[in-house]
């Protein structure tokens, strides 16, 4: 299923969103010396909050309602009286997870960020894709609390609108198919 028309209108402002969210933990984060290795969590986190407000912040004229709960949407559009929510995903590694009861049929905004110390540089990959519980694997059975969605997944999304960055097509490499994110870097000074 395609995402909402709405996000294609605004594809380039939520870019900007996000590499708004790239720049606040960037000074808030990276530039206090909080090591990575042990923050990524948190820094997926703060850039999807950062999305949040940023969202809320920018769209005047279109009632923007921010989660305040795990029961909540994490953004809801509030258009002529129509409500489209979105759910935002960060992730620094290949899969994006979330709770295994959590999963909405909707639009997703799925962000992956990548920070290089040695040479500062930011890259991240931004998509909107419309998912559901069917999209998601299931890791109860490993004991493991968390759903997931692997980048192979997503790029299999016809529909999915690529916001920063994109997936090229798949390639084969010694017989096995497989897909990379190419990421936009994010200058920040």
């Amino acid at each position: 299923m395609k995402p909402n028309e709405l996000f294609i209108k605004i594809q380039e402002d939520l870019a900007q969103s996000i590499k708004d969210a790239a720049k606040h933990c960037y000074e808030n984060i990276i530039c206090l010396n909080v090591p990575l290795k042990t923050s990524s969590e948190l820094m997926s986190y703060f850039i999807g909050h950062f999305i949040q407000t940023t969202i809320e912040k920018k769209y005047p004229d279109i009632k923007v309602l921010v989660g305040k709960s795990d029961n909540d949407h994490d953004v809801v559009l509030v258009v002529n009286g129509k409500k489209i929510p979105l759910e935002i995903k960060v992730t620094c590694s290949t899969q994006w997870r979330g709770g295994e009861f959590s999963h909405r049929d909707c639009d997703y905004l799925m962000v992956n960020w990548k920070f290089n110390e040695k040479t500062e540089e930011f890259k991240m990959f931004a998509c909107i894709s419309n998912l559901d519980k069917s999209n998601w694997t299931s890791n109860i059975h490993n004991g493991y609390y968390a759903t997931s969605l692997h980048k192979m997944e997503l790029a299999q999304d016809e529909n999915r609108i690529d916001v920063l960055g994109g997936m090229p097509e798949w390639k084969i490499v010694n017989g096995k198919k497989y897909v990379t994110m190419e990421s936009e870097q994010i200058k920040f000074y």
